[in-house]
């Protein structure tokens, strides 16, 4: 949490002046409960689905391109006094949508409605019966967990799920109790396992306090427990923790990219920044670009290839998703129509942006071109998920009465540059 300094570089020269150069979802809502129990034999349709998985709540303030910096400390250039202070505003960009019609696959007809649980990849879902994936061979098959989570499994099913577990602890006077928390990943691919968080192998910790810990689902692996941005604990995961490097004034919000660069979202005297990685105080001065307007509050990030991101923002009554474009250069804002929040986001192997906004799913492709998707002909009461490989989109619903299981491509044109 650094406030943007200034170096001053004085030279001593015969004659000479001197010289300044400024420098650089807890996702732990309800989920559905019950204990999983055989598939049934194949049922009449009812009437309406089973509600779908809640999805997390997205984070408030506290799962493909060449970088635009390079893996040295950048070295300080020569910049004007006011350099600091005139950082470029981010633009952004008017609503417009096309209309894009997939062919949709069939995928499998399930005995009962399925609501399809909303992860970063993977593709599981929730019937009154049990809980259903859909394995490698395509085949829509039951799991038994050893355990019904307790709040919504976040994260790559299988590989890299979890949940967060919670208890109350009794303390001091009659009634008085406090929360704990712990992270339980899946092992087996049924078999919830609580993970040790700290060094001293505890497993459960406080979220409460001054010291307050929250959890967080890494879109690269394992869990992210952290109290400030700069102590971030990797729990789990098979990378190292990210740090939060020089930064303009406070950070707010971080985004980890897929070649694990951290991204940073900070608010320096009442103005909002965005910018990449940065090794010190002169790359900030070239790289933070500030958001325009105010109040910025940020939900779901999702890294796009290798070094793209977006994220779910909002000023106001106004939401947008902002975009880092990789080697194309900076940051943008996609203004989003009034009214219509995501409420979850996907990417594709190429990095392409689907989102699922109410029942309806949106695809931004890398050109930077929005596209609303037509589903299924007769389709109602969709959910939807994206496969372990990102390669395929996924739908669970009714058509024409009847409970089923669809995909389409996810990619647009593999192999574009990510935007």
């Amino acid at each position: 949490m650094s406030r943007l300094s200034i170096l001053t570089v004085t030279l001593v020269l015969a004659g000479c002046a001197d010289a300044s150069t400024p420098p650089r979802e807890a996702e732990v809502a309800a989920a559905p409960q019950g204990v999983p129990v055989a598939p049934s034999p194949r049922l009449d349709v009812p009437a309406e689905l089973p509600p779908p998985p809640e999805a997390p709540r997205p984070a408030v303030l506290p799962e493909p391109l060449e970088p635009s910096q390079p893996s040295k400390p950048e070295v300080a250039d020569a910049l004007p006094e006011d350099a600091a202070a005139a950082a470029p505003e981010v633009e952004i960009v008017a609503w417009s949508c096309e209309t894009r019609e997939p062919q949709w696959t069939s995928l499998a007809t399930p005995a009962e409605p399925v609501s399809l649980v909303l992860l970063d990849r993977g593709v599981l879902g929730r019937a009154k019966a049990g809980w259903f994936q859909l394995d490698e061979a395509d085949a829509f098959t039951g799991v038994e967990l050893s355990r019904d989570p307790t709040s919504p499994i976040v994260g790559m099913w299988p590989d890299d799920a979890w949940f967060v577990q919670e208890r109350f602890r009794k303390y001091g006077g009659v009634g008085e109790e406090y929360l704990e928390l712990r992270l339980m990943r899946l092992r087996g691919g049924k078999r919830w396992v609580p993970q040790v968080f700290s060094g001293s192998g505890e497993q459960w910790f406080h979220p409460g306090t001054d010291d307050e810990l929250t959890p967080r689902m890494s879109r690269r692996s394992g869990m992210l427990v952290y109290g400030t941005l700069d102590d971030i604990t990797r729990v789990g995961g098979k990378h190292d923790d990210p740090v939060v490097g020089p930064h303009r004034g406070e950070a707010i919000d971080f985004i980890e990219t897929g070649r694990g660069l951290v991204y940073v979202l900070s608010v320096d005297d009442g103005s909002y920044y965005a910018q990449t990685e940065c090794a010190d105080e002169a790359c900030v001065s070239r790289k933070a670009q500030r958001l325009p307007l105010s109040g910025w509050q940020f939900g779901r990030d999702v890294p796009r290839g290798k070094w793209s991101v977006s994220v779910l923002a909002s000023a106001g009554e106004r939401e947008f998703v902002l975009h880092h474009r990789g080697k194309s250069g900076g940051w943008v804002l996609d203004e989003l129509p009034g009214g219509q929040k995501p409420s979850f986001t996907w990417a594709s192997q190429e990095g392409s942006l689907w989102t699922q906004t109410g029942e309806s799913l949106r695809l931004r492709d890398t050109e930077g071109r929005w596209f609303d998707v037509t589903l299924p002909k007769g389709l109602a009461s969709p959910s939807f998920a994206v496969t372990s490989d990102r390669a395929r989109v996924v739908v669970a619903g009714l058509a024409a009465g009847k409970p089923g299981l669809w995909s389409t491509a996810a990619n647009v044109e593999l192999g574009e540059s990510s935007g």
